[in-house]
C-alpha cells in the first residue's frame, strides 16, 4: 500500500521535545564535530574522510561515534532523520541537486508496493530485523529486498535512500496545494 507522502501527520509533543534537545546539542557541538559531521552526512565512508583528512579512520570513527554520542543518536539514517526534521538540512548540506532527485523520484515511481513499504519504514527509522518481524517475513528477505532497492534506485546506503526520500517528500509539499488538495 503506496503512503501519500503529501500528507505530513502533526509531529508529537514529545517528538518536538526531542527534536528541541537535538537542536541545542547541534549547537553545543565543536567546529571540528561539525566538521566531520557534514562530511558522514555527505555521505562518505569513514574510510573517505580518514584518507581527505589525512587520519587514520579509526580516529574517525572514535569522532564519529563521539558526536552520535553528544547526539543521542545510533546511526547515520537516524542522524538524516534529526536533521530534516529539525529543519536543519541546508546547514548541513543535505539538499539534493533537482536533476538527481528527479531522476530518482522516476525510479521511485516503478517500484512495487511491497518495496515502498520497506523504504517506509527505513525512513521512520527502522532496522532489518525490525521491519521484518513488523512484516512477518525473514530478515534476509528484508535484506534482500533493500538490496535490490539499492540496485534500482542506483543508490549505495539506506542513509542514501533517506535523504532522497526525504527531498522527495520535500518537493511533492512544496508543490501541494492546500485549497486543491492536490498535487501537481
Amino acid at each position: 500500500m503506496r503512503r501519500d507522502f503529501a500528507k505530513r501527520p502533526p509531529v508529537p509533543v514529545q517528538e518536538k521535545e526531542k527534536i528541541i534537545q537535538f537542536k541545542e546539542k547541534i549547537a553545543l557541538l565543536t567546529q571540528a564535530e561539525r566538521s566531520v559531521l557534514k562530511e558522514i552526512l555527505a555521505l562518505k565512508s569513514k574510510k573517505q574522510i580518514a584518507l581527505e583528512r589525512g587520519r587514520g579512520q579509526g580516529t574517525i570513527r572514535v569522532q564519529a561515534n563521539s558526536i552520535y554520542q553528544k547526539l543521542g543518536i545510533h546511526s547515520r539514517a537516524e542522524l538524516i532523520l534529526f536533521i530534516h526534521e529539525s529543519q536543519l538540512s541546508s546547514e548541513f548540506g543535505l539538499n539534493v541537486a533537482n536533476g538527481q532527485l528527479e531522476s530518482f523520484e522516476k525510479k521511485f515511481k516503478d517500484l512495487p508496493p511491497a518495496e515502498i513499504q520497506i523504504i517506509d519504514y527505513l525512513v521512520e527509522g527502522y532496522n532489518p530485523e525490525s521491519i521484518a518481524n513488523n512484516l512477518g517475513i525473514s530478515q534476509n528477505t528484508v535484506i534482500t529486498t533493500i538490496r535490490s532497492i539499492f540496485i534500482k534506485l542506483k543508490i549505495n546506503s539506506t542513509a542514501e535512500l533517506i535523504t532522497f526520500v526525504i527531498s522527495m517528500k520535500d518537493n511533492l509539499l512544496r508543490h501541494f496545494d492546500p485549497e486543491e488538495q492536490t498535487l501537481p
